[in-house]
């Protein structure tokens, strides 16, 4: 009686020192991020998250990150949230990232996925450092069985993402295992870009894809960069394409919820 009542004063001692190594104020810096803090715990552990998690366009947790506070990045708003974790990527404010380390800040930086095997990766990462390994185990074990339920296609379509300036993903990217998963072949290797490059209009009307993407946020957008989505040859290669309009949230950060990009591709048929 006396071992049993020693390890059970033992396990209660040590209870608490366990709870209070859980992240209890967590601020995150950028848009991915955001979005898989809060597919991970609840908003009450949630310091602050980006400007742009609000943005219905691009986040897909809009909804649920209007009630937070938000922050752009600077060292001089996360130092006063007092934050246990922060949660970044290495692009954005990494100055601040910096600066918090020297604080004694702890900083983690999730890497970039360039495929749905490198999401599972970042998702155990999260799910580590913000003590919900089982919420993060969940998510993995949905989006591969969703990944593994979207039917297969027959032929594949010759396919091009063109972005602004017109950039467009090649091998190594996230984007081109969303392709390869929806049984696309990707004509980027084919135009000469390596992981991520612009193809000139020119080479993009000689290629004649069988289907273009689009970011779904570039007509509305006014700049140069736009500009060229809009150019009359490349609305020539459109007419004789199948076009989608992709909706930027889906995959601008690489998440479980690019699941439905996959499956969007997926459904499109070669044009008769």
């Amino acid at each position: 009686m006396q071992i049993a009542a020693f390890f059970l004063a033992l396990l209660t001692a040590i209870a608490p020192s366990a709870q209070a190594l859980r992240p209890e104020r967590i601020v995150s810096t950028n848009l991915c991020t955001d979005q898989l803090l809060l597919r991970l715990v609840e908003p009450a552990r949630i310091a602050a998250v980006s400007n742009l998690a609000a943005d219905p366009v691009l986040s897909t947790v809009a909804d649920q990150a209007r009630a937070i506070a938000k922050n752009g990045a600077r060292a001089e708003e996360i130092v006063p949230l007092k934050p246990d974790l922060v949660l970044a990527n290495a692009w954005t404010g990494a100055k601040a990232n910096h600066f918090l380390k020297g604080l004694g800040i702890e900083v983690l930086v999730v890497p970039d996925p360039s495929s749905f095997k490198d999401v599972e990766a970042n998702l155990q990462l999260l799910g580590r450092a913000l003590k919900e390994e089982d919420r993060a185990q969940a998510l993995i074990q949905t989006m591969w069985r969703e990944l593994g339920s979207i039917p297969k296609r027959g032929q594949p379509l010759r396919t091009l993402i063109y972005e602004p300036i017109g950039y467009s993903p090649s091998r190594g990217t996230f984007s081109d295992d969303v392709l390869a998963r929806a049984g696309l072949t990707n004509i980027a290797p084919e135009l000469g870009v390596t992981n991520y490059g612009a193809v000139s209009l020119e080479r993009v009307v000689l290629a004649k894809p069988d289907l273009l993407i689009f970011d779904d946020h570039a007509p509305s957008a006014a700049s140069r960069a736009q500009a060229l989505l809009h150019h009359p040859a490349l609305k020539t290669v459109a007419a004789k394409a199948q076009v989608d309009w992709m909706p930027a949230k889906l995959w601008l950060c690489a998440g479980p919820w690019s699941v439905e990009a996959v499956a969007r591709l997926a459904r499109i048929e070669r044009r008769p």
